[in-house]
C-alpha cells in the first residue's frame, strides 16, 4: 500500500471465490500486524461487511476498481449478537477490493480515503465459482 509516496508492505491472503469471501477472517483468534485477507469481487459494486464470529477487532478498507481508497471501518467483535443484531460496515461507493487488517493500522499508517493500493504483481481477480 501506498500512501503520499511512503510504502507500507503487508501479506494479504486472497478471498477470491465465493466460499472464502463467505467464510472471510470468521472464529480466528489472532491476527499477526500486517496481515490480513483481501476480499475480491468480480464487478465493482455497493458491498457492506460485519463481524459474524469474528473474533478479531478489524480495520476494513473499502477500495474502488481503480485501486482508491473508497472508505475504512473501524470494526469490533460482537460476540453475544445474533445475526440480526449485528452491524454493518458499508462501502461508500462501488467496491472490487475489500481489505480487512487488524484494527488501528489504518490509522497507524494513515491509510484513508485517497490513498491509492498497490498489488504486487497482478491485481488479484475472482476465480470462477462454478
Amino acid at each position: 500500500m501506498v500512501e503520499d509516496g511512503e510504502n507500507v508492505t503487508v501479506e494479504l491472503e486472497v478471498a477470491n471465490e465465493r466460499e472464502e469471501r463467505r467464510t472471510g477472517l470468521m472464529h480466528r483468534e489472532s491476527l499477526a500486524n500486517d496481515t490480513g485477507m483481501v476480499f475480491v469481487y468480480e464487478s465493482a459494486q455497493p458491498v457492506s461487511f460485519w463481524m459474524k464470529n469474528t473474533l478479531i477487532p478489524l480495520d476494513m478498507i473499502f477500495v474502488g476498481p481503480d485501486r482508491t481508497v473508497l472508505n475504512v471501518q473501524h470494526a469490533s467483535p460482537q460476540p453475544n449478537a445474533t445475526s440480526g443484531e449485528l452491524k454493518t460496515y458499508p462501502s461508500d461507493g462501488e467496491a472490487k477490493y475489500v481489505v480487512e487488517l487488524p484494527r488501528g493500522f489504518a490509522n497507524r499508517t494513515g491509510v484513508g480515503s485517497g490513498t491509492k493500493l498497490v498489488f504486487e504483481g497482478a491485481p488479484p481477480t475472482v476465480e470462477s465459482d462454478g
